[in-house]
């Protein structure tokens, strides 16, 4: 449940809650682009670090007195430079304007990419020097295909730290910002971050229709689902498809959103939350309609990369480590601190497998981690991935009763449970399927190639065979291989190796005589112990037969997993909820669903 204040609370408990309010931030951007860019600049200071400027996190910039005109204030907000961890400081030009702000050498910062993006975009933001409240009079935006110029933005009369450069930018490889004219004489131009893009924010005035569903299965049978779908008003024409000066031209799968709750309070301000951050994944403007819809989903829903790097470990490798390997492979972006978008709990590294993760895709393999550390998987709002033991702190200050619901909640009596059965596997070599080839074909090579092939079985100690062409270079996995291959025209691979087969143990773990079975089958689960552990795990969660769910005037607050009161006819219970809908027309209103405990 998230932290809210008591101001918060006691709004909750009235008959009639204050306004409420909610608010989406569209980033317009190319989170490819983004991620390969590079900065440098013409000049800087020695404690300056322009590379940071791009590197999309959130800086906080220490205003140090540099020996500037009139920038050593007897306040004491200006500080006295360190010898050394000067903190980020992001470009600080090493030439100081004129008594018209000009410079002799105008600074300028050159942003490369990897490769040329010819996706569109809107312009780009830059955050100047907010600590010092400083910005550049006039500065120029260009954009570059190498040798060429493909897009030039003139910004003249500049009177904020942040500015938008607004300008279609497309088929690029290399942009530059040249400063023209700093807002004061002798002082040095800097710069704290650019975002390669820009964002738009629309509150309920412009949103139409908001739906946020958030779904988490505690034993990890299903994969955890987040999205939300929302509508804005599009009487402006500016996401029309065929209107060639809109937004729609900017838009791209994964560019990040953001959402926002929030209440008024009895002193008049606004309390804000953090409703979650997803990633665009569908879009449309009907042509006879007057709004623009959008879906967005976690980040897991965009982990649908093959994980082929699965590993044979005899002696065994924690589902931890596992774990890092998934991420890691995944490359996925960092939170604004700096830190990565992951937590997992410790309880995992002592947790040992010596299975290879199978061929599915990384959110699959993270769910069968998950699920084998008697874990959760989850999203939060701000976007992070968790692995981690279900909350079993009960919501003290919530209950969710007939002052707050339109109905009593409906019960889903659950067939009751005979008992888990849980599969352990095994993995061995056996002497007769050493040396099989387990992969056979002819690819088309032109120049270099790298190849990946999947076995008809799995297994270690492979080696490739190439006719036709060279081999030079191979990565074996325990599904796959990964081969570096130079050739002209068609050529033959074979790759043998020691076949790794499986048996499987079935363990019970018992909880009545009657009743339907529950069967368990992880492929990290290779051991009796680890076997029955699991299996306890999932019938304590089983046996509770009640299925709870109803719809009421909903707090924001609430997320899948929370312990919470519900209220019935005749008497209150304690439930883990499991899903939450949330919708949003001028009002809150939810639907949720879960287990009496």
């Amino acid at each position: 449940m998230q932290t809210v204040s008591d101001a918060w609370k006691e709004n909750q408990k009235q008959s009639f809650v204050n306004e409420s309010f909610i608010r989406i931030t569209l980033g317009f951007n190319d989170p490819e682009a983004s991620e390969s860019a590079a900065a440098s600049d013409n000049g800087s200071l020695p404690i300056a670090d322009t590379a940071q400027i791009v590197d999309g996190l959130t800086k906080t910039i220490a205003p140090y007195a540099t020996l500037e005109q009139n920038l050593w204030v007897l306040d004491g907000e200006r500080r006295i430079l360190p010898t050394s961890e000067y903190g980020d400081m992001g470009f600080i030009g090493d030439a100081l304007s004129k008594a018209d702000g000009t410079f002799d050498k105008n600074p300028i910062i050159t942003i490369d990419f990897s490769e040329v993006f010819d996706t569109q975009l809107p312009g780009i933001t830059i955050g100047w020097a907010s600590a010092y409240g400083e910005y550049p009079v006039s500065f120029k935006v260009t954009a570059y295909n190498g040798a060429s110029k493909v897009s030039e933005i003139l910004v003249e009369n500049n009177d904020t730290a942040d500015s938008i450069a607004w300008g279609n930018i497309n088929n690029y490889n290399r942009i530059t910002i040249e400063i023209l004219k700093w807002c004061l004489p002798y002082h040095r131009a800097r710069i704290s971050n650019i975002f390669i893009g820009v964002g738009r924010e629309y509150t309920k005035q412009e949103i139409t229709a908001f739906k946020a569903e958030n779904e988490v299965d505690p034993i990890g049978s299903t994969q955890h689902t987040s999205n939300v779908q929302f509508s804005i008003d599009n009487t402006s024409n500016d996401y029309d498809p065929n209107n060639e000066t809109g937004l729609s031209q900017y838009l791209m799968e994964r560019q990040e959103i953001t959402v926002k709750y929030g209440f008024a309070l009895e002193d008049g301000t606004v309390e804000w939350e953090d409703g979650g951050t997803y990633y665009l994944s569908q879009w449309s403007a009907p042509q006879n309609g007057l709004v623009a819809n959008f879906t967005a989903s976690s980040l897991l829903d965009f982990m649908t990369a093959t994980f082929i790097k699965g590993v044979y470990r005899p002696d065994g490798i924690s589902l931890y480590d596992l774990a890092l390997e998934v991420l890691n492979d995944a490359n996925l972006p960092l939170n604004t601190d700096g830190s990565h978008k992951w937590f997992l709990d410790d309880s995992l590294k002592t947790i040992m497998t010596t299975a290879p993760l199978p061929l599915v895709s990384q959110a699959e393999c993270l769910q069968y981690i998950a699920q084998a550390a008697c874990c959760v998987l989850f999203c939060d709002r701000q976007g992070n991935l968790h692995i981690e033991p279900i909350n079993e702190q009960v919501s003290e200050d919530y209950t969710i009763s007939r002052f707050n619901s339109y109905s009593y909640p409906e019960i889903d009596l659950q067939k009751p449970l005979s008992y888990v059965e849980i599969k352990a596997y095994n993995y061995f070599i056996s002497e007769d399927d050493k040396g099989k080839e387990i992969f056979s074909g002819s690819v088309e090579i032109n120049g270099e190639r790298t190849v990946t092939l999947s076995y008809s079985s799995p297994a270690i100690n492979a080696k490739a065979t190439v006719v036709g062409g060279t081999l030079t270079s191979a990565t074996y996995y325990t599904n796959a291989c990964v081969l570096q291959i130079t050739g002209d025209g068609s050529v033959d691979i074979s790759v043998v190796g020691d076949i790794v087969s499986e048996s499987t143990s079935d363990y019970i773990t018992q909880n009545a005589d009657e009743g339907v079975e529950q069967t368990v089958s992880n492929p990290l689960i290779t051991s009796p112990l680890h076997a029955l552990i699991v299996g306890a795990w999932v019938k304590d969660w089983l046996k509770n037969r009640k299925k709870v769910s109803g719809e009421w005037r909903a707090d924001p607050r609430i997320d899948p997993t929370d312990k919470v009161f519900v209220e019935n006819k005749f008497s209150t219970n304690t439930v883990r909820i499991s899903s939450v809908s949330l919708s949003y027309t001028g009002a809150f209103k939810g639907k949720f669903s879960g287990r009496v405990l």
